[in-house]
């Protein structure tokens, strides 16, 4: 179970998450991190009838964060970019801090919408955004499930199964 909290300004974006999980297992490398215990989101940003045309259903953001249970190291990892705008692989310029205390797993997250969204966009107040949430189990070394807020990322890559998030301040 868990509970995550999403907030923004002009210039980023925030999440942060508490996770209650019984036993932490994440050893996969950062762009197979998705396959242990991690929080992954996906974000659209665009047209405002996205979910009923789809827009293309496959062209989002998606990120995945995630904690070493070996190591402790954080890994940061974009799946996804809306259009091909950013490069796929290791995300440096967003930062992040996920801790594990007893059986909870406390996550932080912020990135500039300059490198989370396409170049030029730039949210504001009332704006509508495609958003799911995900967060991944695992007590061996692979996944064994998940919960979800909106579907589109778990189960298949589909922004017409998002939800809305509205910005307001």
């Amino acid at each position: 179970s868990g509970k995550s909290v999403v907030m923004w300004d002009e210039e980023n974006y925030y999440m942060c998450a508490v996770i209650t999980d019984d036993k932490h297992v994440n050893n996969r490398p950062a762009a197979e991190n998705w396959n242990g215990d991690n929080m992954q989101f996906g974000i659209f940003y665009g047209d405002g009838g996205f979910v009923a045309i789809g827009q293309a259903n496959t062209t989002f953001h998606e990120i995945s964060m995630a904690l070493s249970s070996e190591t402790n190291e954080v890994t940061l990892y974009r799946f996804l970019s809306q259009d091909d705008s950013h490069p796929i692989g290791e995300i440096k310029d967003a930062k992040c801090a996920i801790k594990r205390e007893g059986n909870k797993t406390y996550y932080e997250f912020s990135m500039p919408w300059s490198k989370l969204l396409r170049p030029g966009d730039k949210p504001k107040e009332g704006d509508m955004l495609g958003y799911s949430f995900v967060i991944n189990e695992s007590d061996t070394e692979v996944r064994e499930g998940y919960i979800q807020y909106a579907s589109g990322i778990a189960a298949a890559k589909d922004t017409s199964l998002f939800t809305y998030m509205m910005l307001l301040k």
